[in-house]
């Protein structure tokens, strides 16, 4: 966001898109000129705290997205890949479902999971956390 020549309706736009199209995955950034590019020497920059204040409305338009959708899987039956082992001292094990990469995407937070790190489990979907990280338990 915020790149030289970007309007509020451009911004607007974009935001729009996001939610029309239900785009819960994605990446945004504000726009840095860097020199030696050719938008370095470009002219009508955009302030950073309008750049700054678009891509928070990015941003917050895709975690309604995402809510919503992690929101549908409640109660239902996924599978899920162990990364972390519960233990006495993290009794939560840690997993994701195909659609989330590790360390990028979102999580699933497994309750009563005795399983090992690289199993695969099913698991029921009770809820999401503040993150829209689904919440489940494992089911037989």
């Amino acid at each position: 966001m915020g790149f030289t020549g970007e309007t509020d309706d451009d911004a607007a736009e974009l935001v729009e898109f996001v939610k029309q199209y239900k785009i819960g995955r994605l990446g945004a950034f504000t726009y840095s000129p860097e020199e030696g590019t050719s938008g370095f020497e470009l002219e009508n920059d955009v302030p950073a705290k309008v750049a700054r204040a678009r891509h928070k409305a990015v941003l917050a338009a895709r975690d309604e997205v995402l809510r919503d959708s992690q929101g549908a899987l409640v109660g239902e039956t996924l599978e899920v890949l162990i990364d972390e082992a519960a233990s006495k001292a993290h009794p939560i094990a840690i997993g994701r479902t195909l659609m989330d990469a590790p360390e990028v995407d979102l999580i699933v937070r497994l309750e009563k999971c005795k399983a090992a790190v690289g199993t695969r489990v099913k698991a029921e979907i009770l809820g999401l956390d503040e993150e829209s990280n689904l919440v489940a338990r494992p089911v037989k």
